[in-house]
């Protein structure tokens, strides 16, 4: 069976995390470790990353079932909420939502690249009551998500 254990290290006055992945058994002969770098950037610490992280996991148990030990490296990140990127995306998204085709699509992005907590998850049931708002939906979602976590203290 194969185990997984967490390190933390410090470079250059940041932590990096290590995810390593060892095969369970000692059997046979002694192959090299697989180095993976697994920085998730933009999407670490919210939603998205918590699914980048166990996506890279099956890889590194896939590693250890093999026999290779694996080492994951996740470099530090910063969520894309936490920047106001995702405020200038809204904006010049938001022609795009009077065509009631890409409405909804917009606005189910939009919540789930601002997620950072569960709680910012569940304003995904938000979505269909405002998107019988027509264009007005995206900038009345966003501002909602966007108090959401004022409220919570997670507003950056």
């Amino acid at each position: 069976m194969a185990k997984r254990e967490f390190r933390t290290i410090s470079v250059d006055g940041r932590d990096v995390q290590l995810r390593v992945f060892t095969p369970g058994t000692e059997d046979g002969p002694q192959k090299p470790a697989v180095v993976m770098v697994c920085g998730l950037m933009w999407l670490g610490g919210g939603l998205l990353g918590q699914v980048g992280l166990v996506f890279n996991d099956v890889f590194g148990y896939a590693f250890a079932r093999g026999g290779v030990p694996c080492v994951q490296i996740h470099t530090p990140s910063r969520h894309i909420a936490h920047t106001r990127i995702q405020e200038l995306q809204a904006l010049l998204l938001w022609p795009l939502s009077c065509i009631p085709l890409l409405n909804l699509p917009l606005l189910l992005a939009d919540v789930v690249m601002l997620s950072i907590t569960p709680i910012d998850v569940c304003m995904l049931v938000l979505v269909p009551v405002l998107s019988l708002l027509g264009p007005l939906a995206l900038p009345v979602l966003h501002l909602v998500v966007r108090g959401g976590q004022w409220l919570q203290g997670t507003f950056p």
